[in-house]
């Protein structure tokens, strides 16, 4: 995705990515975390629109994308992919709602890290 809306950007190095994917899944616990504290306030939907409404400012805090460049591909695959992490915060924040928190983290976990593993083509990846 990043490629897409910045093509010319350097994607750093393995450890970079590494370190990327760690702080992510930990704002993922931190901002489960959190959530879980507003569903008797606000609601298992509110808080499914308030997260990723707050997500976006950070992101546009630090990256600051010029979206006035953008061609008709780059538009396309910002709005599929905004319309697939709210279907996916949709599920994960209900989910949270029905089930406890550590449990629901877990099932969401496995499904990416079983298609990881079962795709892995060194011993390592598997590992």
């Amino acid at each position: 995705m990043a490629s897409i809306l910045y093509p010319k950007m350097n994607m750093g190095t393995q450890g970079t990515g590494v370190l990327l994917v760690l702080l992510s899944c930990l704002s993922l616990q931190v901002g489960a975390a959190f959530a879980v504290q507003l569903f008797p306030l606000i609601g298992a939907w509110s808080v499914t629109c308030l997260c990723p409404c707050v997500a976006a400012l950070f992101v546009c805090a630090m990256a600051r994308p010029r979206v006035t460049g953008w061609n008709k591909t780059q538009v396309s695959s910002v709005i599929l992919f905004g319309v697939a992490m709210g279907a996916m915060n949709i599920a994960f924040y209900h989910a949270i709602e029905l089930f406890p928190l550590g449990l629901a983290v877990a099932l969401e976990f496995t499904g990416p890290l079983a298609l990881a593993v079962a795709l892995s083509r060194k011993k390592i990846d598997a590992l």
